[in-house]
């Protein structure tokens, strides 16, 4: 829950591609860790962020970008967690 409300802190920022990856990736990060239906929030944040901008196309690409981002820094978390688990169980 933690992890959500940060994400809606970040979504409070102005909009920039900084502000999509860290968005993201708190969701994602959140998630993978702890909350798994956090994960149905990133397509409302995804929409928010298509919302507040002018230039649609432009923007679609910028959150295209953000977001695989984002998915290769929770891959990331996922699979340095697994790991970890791996190494703690054996």
């Amino acid at each position: 829950m933690y992890g959500v409300t940060l994400a809606h802190a970040f979504a409070l920022q102005p909009p920039s591609k900084v502000r999509t990856f860290k968005i993201f990736s708190t969701i994602g990060v959140t998630s993978v860790i702890s909350w798994p239906f956090a994960g149905v929030l990133a397509v409302v944040l995804a929409l928010h962020e298509l919302v507040q901008t002018e230039g649609i196309l432009s923007k679609i690409c910028e959150l295209f970008s953000a977001v695989v981002r984002a998915g290769v820094a929770v891959l990331l978390v996922l699979v340095f967690e697994t790991l970890f688990l791996f190494i703690l169980t054996c």
